[in-house]
């Protein structure tokens, strides 16, 4: 069965025989009608093409179109991906519009090929309590490794002794989040309306101590008082009468954070007197206290929305919630222990580099063996990095495929590359051992990467190979 395009070249022999002949247009479509019926060109081109075959030599006459340029049937082709991602790799920070400026394409394919096709998506900074350094880094490693093989060495039995402990703030009315206001709605149907509110000035410190099998002590400040030393010896003393009672076959192990009141010398002494022994805790960690990652969010979210007049509300309302929460909630929270301490573990924290770090200070102590009275000195020692170039300018890619229009012209960019020094960001491109055809129609640019067209593509050569090297000031390189 013949194509379309076999029937467009039949009917223009056609024409060309019967212009031979001296029939004009008209008659010539008449005659063809006839013949082909609705299959038939239009009038106006058999005109056309009488015109043609009329005005050339009909032995020089091409009866088949001719190859034309056109702009590309999608601009989320290989080349488009490729460029992209290249700009993004270059600098996170790229906008939509200057990716699109720069490569002639709409902001729509931008954000479509960046998000749906290269699987991008832009991601804001997460707030964290504090930029913790090396040393306390390192200091969180070797507590969690602890920590870890002395669940391995004891098991189950192990977490079931800990009592874990904290204090937070809990107001009188704290606003509901966004997500729990959400409501079903038709379409049509007006969007709710959330006006911002924050929470109360008056507020109850709750302090709180829990194991696996549910709270064991609980109290709350009185209004115009603090937290110290005094104050949290005070609780440690009613804690260890509740661990008699209610934990009698138990050898309790108290696990804090490290907030003042809590390492202060006076309560060091009280822990002692009470025979109470502590787990090591890392500063800064409360990703590692089972209060501050697991019982206060959920306590604090149902208590979101609520109003309540005076601080006997509250209290009520937060030990109604303790006491009706089941012994599968507090082990829960606790068995998160394992997975966080693992977490932490398998961290690779910076090595010892001038390059991220200039100096050091940390304090080596000596301890003796005494488990309830350990005496120990300390000395500080401050070690100073001196950094060299001793790092390779690192291409984003090791091998990279590209693909390039046959109708792209001189100037046009082709990929842009982006790289990457520890030693600094005195980073130099250029191409190096390439076939000699391909390092007359390529060109990088020399500090920012970019690979563009020398000249026009031959077109008796369909493939290209490119030696891309990069260097900085000294005397360490990369090559892609």
């Amino acid at each position: 069965m013949a194509t379309s395009n076999d029937l467009l070249i039949k009917q223009r022999s056609v024409i060309e025989f019967l212009a031979a002949e001296g029939c004009s247009a008209a008659n010539i479509h008449a005659r063809m009608k006839t013949v082909y019926g609705e299959m038939c060109i239009s009038d106006c081109a058999v005109r056309k093409w009488v015109r043609i075959f009329k005005g050339e030599d009909p032995r020089e006459t091409i009866l088949r179109d001719r190859k034309r340029s056109v702009r590309p049937l999608s601009a989320s082709d290989t080349a488009h991906r490729e460029k992209v991602d290249c700009m993004i790799r270059a600098n996170r920070r790229v906008k939509q519009k200057e990716i699109a400026d720069e490569l002639g394409i709409s902001k729509e394919r931008v954000h479509h090929i960046a998000t749906t096709v290269l699987g991008y998506r832009k991601v804001s900074a997460r707030w964290v309590p504090r930029q913790l350094t090396v040393e306390m880094k390192a200091q969180r490693k070797d507590m969690c490794t602890q920590l870890l093989e002395r669940y391995n060495a004891e098991g189950e039995a192990f977490l079931q002794r800990i009592v874990t402990g904290d204090e937070s703030w809990f107001h009188h009315y704290d606003p509901e989040c966004k997500a729990q206001s959400m409501e079903y709605r038709h379409k049509t149907s007006p969007s709710p309306r959330k006006f911002k509110v924050v929470a109360s000035a008056r507020k109850v410190l709750f302090t709180v101590f829990w194991d696996m099998e549910g709270v064991v002590h609980m109290e709350f400040l009185e209004q115009g008082q603090t937290v110290n030393s005094e104050r949290y010896i005070s609780t440690l003393r009613a804690l260890k009468l509740r661990l008699r009672r209610i934990r009698r076959d138990k050898d309790s192990i108290l696990q804090h954070d490290n907030a003042r009141p809590h390492t202060s010398r006076q309560t060091q002494d009280a822990l002692r007197q009470l025979e109470l022994t502590t787990l090591p805790h890392p500063a800064y960690s409360p990703d590692l206290a089972p209060s501050d990652y697991y019982l206060f969010p959920q306590l604090k979210k149902y208590l979101k929305g609520h109003h309540y007049d005076n601080d006997e509300e509250v209290i009520a309302d937060v030990r109604r919630w303790c006491r009706g929460q089941p012994s599968e909630f507090f082990a829960d929270g606790v068995s998160q222990l394992v997975k966080r301490w693992r977490r932490v573990n398998e961290l690779d924290y910076e090595k010892l580099d001038g390059d991220n770090i200039r100096a050091i200070e940390f304090s080596i102590i000596a301890t003796d063996g005494d488990s309830v009275a350990p005496k120990s000195s300390s000395v500080m020692a401050s070690v100073t990095v001196n950094n060299v170039n001793d790092n390779d300018p690192t291409i984003e890619k090791s091998s990279l495929k590209i693909s390039v229009s046959s109708s792209a012209k001189r100037g046009d960019i082709v990929s842009i590359l982006g790289a990457s020094d520890l030693d600094g960001d005195n980073i130099q491109f250029s191409l190096q051992g390439s076939q000699t055809s391909s390092s007359d129609i390529f060109i990088i640019e020399k500090e920012s990467g970019k690979l563009s067209l020398a000249r026009n593509i031959p077109q008796d050569q369909d493939t290209f190979q490119l030696n891309i090297v990069t260097f900085d000031d000294g005397s360490c390189c990369g090559s892609l």
